[in-house]
């Protein structure tokens, strides 16, 4: 009877702690404030000292809060019994024992003062709690123990504590996760509103980044805008932690010492400012780019760096794994949008292209039109004014005169019956022929280019020999070289024989040739090469001048996987004149473009068309004051791929 007296006596005592906690903390919401708190309730309600709770984290077992005496001399009294250190889980300790064997451990045995009880919740072990009853009077000769019928409850008791601790870590969890949730719908909300002004956009990637870590600076550095200020930053750390995510995507932490850990990060250090105790940045990576080797073939995928969100703290700190996670959440956020950006601005740029194109499309119908009603015209014109010109030669005006005016009279025929005449043609007429059809000559040259330029072309390929055709042209120009002192150089490499349509290719050498001279009015050298490039050279060099350039990838890389070394002629023109402006460099081949006080402006785009057509590309290099250096490519197609005949 005495034992089910106090079987019940403990049953209702461990009911009534279980109450009391549950009374206390069942609604509270703040994980740390209950496990704060909960020690101390829990040495009230168990008549001990002391209580102490250890969590998991990663081997080891970590005291997270306790209740502690405030007298003095106490926690050197604690540091005696208590582990404060971490706990391995394999060690002999109490606090170890119990996690393991998953029961209450006390110790020690005979006359317990501590008891151990791991906090399981659904099975899962998520730390240990223990209860320590010592001296009370500081007298040192009466001490507390726990007695066996006071242990049989303290199972149920940690259970509790541990269904509290980690139902209310859970309830935290999942409203910081709905908080996170809604303020990355917010930040992305707010980034989508300011897609078309990249300064706001800027402004809030910075705010967002501060708000999310708390750090005292933050900046978004962009690769290409190092030469923008940033206070706290130095264009030489915002390089090397540029150069650093090269291929490295996962985010930098930087602490205070660290200087002889890595040279990097010893480098960047070195480049803070004293104040910054801690550095992170986190970058702003594209999904996926896919640059392609051959465009038919397989694709690499590089990652494209679009900026880096670096910030800095003015005291020692370290983000949390739940900060780091959300900023890098954040960070593809602010990727995206960036990209975005950017597609955007490039569809923005093809479209004005294609406006543009389509308006030289009508352009260039029109002018086809109307060169075709003018050039009738202008072959009457030339040939009336020729026939002029010869019929004054021939039948000129006669007037007889006095031989007494005449110096020597033997130098005139005899006409008219014997009397002296001579010819008495109007001043200035072969002149003003002469001009007329100069003029004449140069709307014909003006309207042949501009059905040059407008007319469809087909290609009929054939073999050549590319050094043969430019000697060719050279020949046909002779005269004018010598005319304006030019000395032409040939620097040709042997090549193999090109299948082009050779009057189309002829046209662009005519074109180079005569832009060289004409860029050489007192004079100069002219040099020509020719020789084989490797393809690697060629896409390297094609996507490096893509502005200036703007030549057809797809048709590119057709040709370029045809063949694995040399597999493109070159053809170079360098000539030693004015040389070109910087800014008419991208203009060149523009239709209509022109910098000489005669002509249209479609030489140059028409050779580019040319070259084009036939697979290849044209770019240039020059120095304004220079001269200037034009590089033709054409690909050596296989023979396959190149059959004569219309392509």
């Amino acid at each position: 009877m005495k034992d089910v007296e106090q079987q019940w006596q403990q049953r209702t005592q461990a009911a009534e702690i279980v109450r009391a906690l549950l009374n206390e903390f069942g609604a509270s919401t703040e994980y740390r404030v209950l496990r704060d708190r909960l020690p101390q309730s829990l040495a009230t309600l168990l008549r001990c000292r002391c209580v102490l709770l250890y969590q998991k984290m990663s081997e080891t077992l970590q005291l997270v809060a306790g209740s502690f005496a405030e007298e003095p001399g106490w926690s050197a009294s604690l540091l005696a019994i208590a582990h404060i250190n971490p706990i391995n889980l394999n060690g002999a300790g109490p606090e170890a024992c119990a996690w393991r064997e998953r029961h209450m451990v006390m110790e020690p045995k005979d006359h317990p003062t501590l008891v151990a009880l791991p906090l399981m919740y659904r099975h899962r072990g998520i730390g240990v709690m223990v209860a320590l009853r010592v001296r009370d009077d500081g007298r040192g000769d009466c001490a507390e123990t726990w007695a066996a019928e006071e242990t049989s409850g303290l199972d149920v008791i940690a259970d509790v504590v541990a269904l509290l601790l980690e139902n209310t870590r859970l309830l935290e969890r999942d409203r910081e996760r709905i908080h996170e949730l809604s303020l990355l719908n917010s930040i992305s909300n707010q980034m989508s509103d300011a897609m078309y002004e990249r300064e706001r956009l800027q402004n809030i990637i910075m705010q967002r980044t501060k708000e999310i870590s708390l750090a005292d600076r933050c900046a978004l550095i962009e690769p290409g805008q190092l030469d923008i200020a940033i206070s706290w930053l130095t264009p030489a750390l915002c390089e090397l932690v540029l150069q650093h995510f090269h291929g490295q995507q996962a985010p930098l932490m930087i602490e205070r010492p660290g200087e002889g850990s890595d040279p990097f990060i010893a480098a960047c250090l070195q480049q803070l400012s004293p104040e910054v105790k801690t550095f992170f940045a986190f970058p702003l990576v594209s999904s996926q780019e896919m640059v392609g080797r051959d465009v038919e073939t397989v694709q690499d995928v590089v990652p494209e760096l679009l900026g880096i969100i670096v910030g800095a703290y003015h005291h020692i700190w370290k983000l949390r794994r739940e900060e780091v996670v959300l900023l890098q959440v954040f960070s593809n956020q602010a990727s995206a949008v960036l990209k975005n950006i950017q597609l955007m601005a490039s569809i923005y740029r093809l479209e004005q292209e294609k406006r543009r194109l389509d308006r030289l499309a009508v352009l260039g119908e029109m002018a086809a039109n109307v060169a075709h009603e003018v050039r009738n015209p202008l072959a009457s014109i030339k040939t009336a004014m020729q026939m002029l010109g010869d019929e004054l030669i021939s039948s000129p005006v006669l007037q007889p005169i006095h031989t007494s005016s005449m110096t020597d009279p033997g130098m005139y025929p005899d006409v008219h019956g014997g009397q002296p005449v001579i010819f008495n043609m109007p001043a200035g007429a072969l002149e003003s022929i002469d001009v007329v059809l100069k003029e004449v000559e140069r709307l014909d040259t003006i309207v042949r280019e501009l059905l040059q330029f407008a007319r469809p072309r087909h290609l009929h390929r054939s073999c050549c020999s590319i050094t043969e055709l430019s000697d060719r042209v050279l020949h046909l120009l002779q005269r004018q070289f010598r005319e304006a002192s030019v000395i032409v150089r040939r620097m040709y490499t042997p090549v193999p024989l090109l299948r082009v349509d050779i009057a189309q290719m002829e046209q662009v050498l005519l074109n180079l040739y005569m832009n060289a001279l004409q860029a050489m009015p007192d004079g100069g050298v002219l040099t020509i090469a020719c020789q084989l490039i490797a393809r690697g050279q060629v896409l390297h060099e094609a996507r490096a001048v893509e502005v200036a350039v703007p030549c057809d990838a797809r048709l590119m890389g057709r040709h370029v996987q045809t063949r694995e070394e040399s597999s493109w002629l070159e053809l170079t023109v360098s000539d030693t004149g004015l040389g070109i402006a910087p800014d008419h460099v991208e203009r060149i081949f523009q239709p209509f473009f022109t910098t000489k006080a005669h002509g249209i402006g479609l030489g140059l785009a028409i050779t580019r068309r040319l070259v084009e057509d036939h697979g290849g590309y044209i770019r240039v290099e020059g120095h304004f004051g220079y001269g200037a250096t034009l590089f033709v490519r054409l690909p050596l197609l296989p023979d396959d791929d190149a059959e004569d005949g219309n392509t």
